[in-house]
């Protein structure tokens, strides 16, 4: 429940990602065991011979991106009884599939932010991994 406290693994590897041509295939992505866990190993497999015939780099860094906004926007709704005082989010897994990427997550937010807020940011993120189609 506290992701600012731990060294994430699925992060990392994200970040490395993030340092990769955009077009290169990604093999296989896996890491964490669950959603809601901080998780302390991860693994990045790409194929620099077949860029464009599977998941793309590109796409992943877009959601991871728009994740990485989400947090900034969670930094507007502070609540000092909080600990910590702001939300979080925590991505927790990911897994490749034949046809897809699974990454999974928990967020944590104080009963100052309200309900339809959270859902705004939820349906925001949601919307992007649709348009990674």
């Amino acid at each position: 429940s506290t992701p600012e406290l731990g060294e994430n693994a699925i992060v990392k590897m994200l970040e490395y990602l993030g340092k990769l041509p955009e077009e290169i295939d990604l093999v296989n992505l896996d890491g964490g065991v669950s959603f809601n866990t901080i998780p302390t190993q991860a693994a990045l497999e790409f194929d620099l011979s077949t860029q464009g015939s599977g998941v793309q780099a590109r796409q992943v860094r877009t959601i991871y991106q728009k994740i990485r906004d989400l947090e900034k926007q969670f930094a507007k709704f502070p609540d000092e009884e909080f600990d910590p005082p702001i939300p979080t989010i925590n991505i927790g897994l990911v897994r490749t599939y034949k046809d897809h990427i699974q990454i999974a997550g928990a967020v944590r937010w104080s009963s100052h932010v309200e309900e339809a807020q959270y859902l705004q940011w939820m349906n925001e993120l949601a919307e992007v991994c649709k348009s990674q189609d």
